[in-house]
């Protein structure tokens, strides 16, 4: 009888790749989606859906990278990050794959 091991197991996938730092999402566009309100507060603001009943409060620096977003018109983070000021392309990018995965992008 012979060892089985993980290695073994998993000979067929692919070794996993390193994630790629800045230019990971700089292809990719993101709107916001259909029924999503933004309300500004004076801390930053509120990311708003009645269907399903979401909401997201957004500080100051999320909302202003939220803020170039709309339903009808896709940005990419590099071009969000320039209109929010101290925020990274990279920063951008993971925060709205964030908000991606919540669906609300």
């Amino acid at each position: 009888m012979t060892d089985v091991t993980a290695e073994t197991l998993l000979r067929h996938r692919e070794p996993p790749q390193a994630p790629q730092p800045a230019g990971r999402s700089a292809g990719v566009r993101y709107r916001l989606a259909p029924g999503l309100e933004l309300i500004p507060t004076g801390d930053g603001g509120l990311l708003f859906c009645l269907r399903p009943l979401t909401a997201m409060r957004l500080n100051a620096a999320g909302m202003a990278l939220i803020s170039g977003l709309s339903v009808s018109q896709s940005r990419t983070a590099g071009e969000l990050a320039q209109s929010a000021s101290g925020l990274s392309p990279t920063d951008a990018a993971a925060f709205l794959d964030g908000l991606v995965r919540k669906r609300m992008l």
